[in-house]
């Protein structure tokens, strides 16, 4: 499973989850400030997302570095507004990492 979540342009006029902000420069994706909107968080699986990047649907960009993608993880479990199915795939997903690595 996979767990894809917006990064949203801060609006100065609208509350926002600060959970996780991310500013320029932390992506050359983010062109103003921005934060992750947990609240529309999602799960879906590998064969989803790969048809969706073959239909063009979802569009690459590069890959974030890994403080950024730390950042995000944390922000899954400490924001209040993540999905609770978020929350609970996300626990699965270190879980199996977890054991894969002990037994390797």
């Amino acid at each position: 499973m996979h767990i894809l979540a917006n990064i949203t342009s801060v609006d100065p006029d609208i509350l926002h989850d600060d959970t996780c902000e991310v500013s320029v420069g932390d992506h050359p994706f983010v062109t103003k400030e921005s934060y992750v909107a947990y609240e529309y968080a999602i799960e879906r699986h590998k064969n989803f997302v790969d048809r969706q990047a073959q239909l063009k649907v979802y569009k690459p960009h590069k890959a974030a570095s890994t403080a950024l993608v730390d950042r995000i993880c944390e922000g899954i479990k400490k924001s209040k507004f993540t999905p609770r199915a978020v929350k609970d795939c996300y626990d699965a997903t270190v879980r199996a990492a977890a054991k894969k690595n002990k037994n390797n």
